[in-house]
């Protein structure tokens, strides 16, 4: 399995976004990469969305190409006003909820629990 990370993210955040992104994605696929989680879920993409406007979160799940499609809205004004290690725990905080979306979907193959498990360990 592996984490992708993209965002639809206003130009005042942006700079912000990109190095904590850049942070999670490393940290999460790392612990991707060393742990075997099954093979229910190959491409974990999520695309955040850091607006003023916000957005409508989404789920989807490609059994063809065992991937999924995540949108998911982060609260902006306190993306924007926070340190880096707030942003990357927003960032985790989202990615955990995700998990339990994609749980509830019926994904075959996956090991919930440790994945779960180790998503948690990993925030500050």
């Amino acid at each position: 399995m592996k984490l992708w990370i993209s965002g639809e993210v206003d130009s005042y955040v942006g700079d912000y976004f990109r190095h904590a992104m850049l942070e999670v994605e490393q940290l999460v696929n790392g612990k991707l990469l060393t742990n075997n989680y099954g093979n229910g879920i190959a491409e974990w993409d999520i695309i955040f969305i850091i607006t003023e406007e916000g957005g409508k979160e989404t789920f989807k799940y490609s059994k063809k190409n065992r991937s999924t499609d995540i949108r998911m809205p982060l609260d902006y004004p306190l993306f924007l006003n926070s340190d880096i290690g707030t942003r990357k725990n927003l960032m985790l905080e989202a990615l955990d909820r995700s998990l339990d979306k994609l749980s509830e979907m019926s994904i075959n193959g996956v090991s919930w629990q440790a994945l779960k498990s180790d998503m948690l360990s990993l925030k500050q």
